[in-house]
C-alpha cells in the first residue's frame, strides 16, 4: 500500500486528527486511561465470584483499548508518513 501525503487525506483520515488533537479527546483519553488502570487493578486484585466478573471486565478493557488505539495508530501513521515527530 503506498504511502499517503497528508494533502491526499481522506476525509475520514482527516476528522480523525482533528479529532486526535483536541482537548475533548485528551479528557477522553484520559479518562479511559484512568479507567483501564483501575481494571487492571480490579483484574490483579479482585475477589470475584463467577468467572462472568471478570469476562466483563476484560470486555471493557478491550473496549477502550480498541477505541483509544483507534486514533493513535492512525495518527502515529499519518506522522511516520509525513515525516512529522
Amino acid at each position: 500500500m503506498p504511502n499517503k501525503p497528508a494533502d491526499t487525506l481522506t476525509e475520514k483520515d482527516s476528522m480523525i486528527l482533528q479529532m486526535a488533537r483536541t482537548e475533548g479527546w485528551g479528557l477522553i483519553s484520559e479518562m479511559a486511561e484512568q479507567r483501564i488502570a483501575a481494571i487492571r487493578q480490579d483484574l490483579e486484585t479482585g475477589t470475584f465470584e463467577n468467572l462472568s466478573q471478570i469476562s466483563y471486565l476484560q470486555g471493557e478493557l478491550r473496549g477502550l483499548k480498541t477505541v483509544l488505539n483507534y486514533a493513535k495508530i492512525r495518527l502515529d501513521k499519518f506522522k511516520k508518513e509525513s515525516g512529522k515527530k
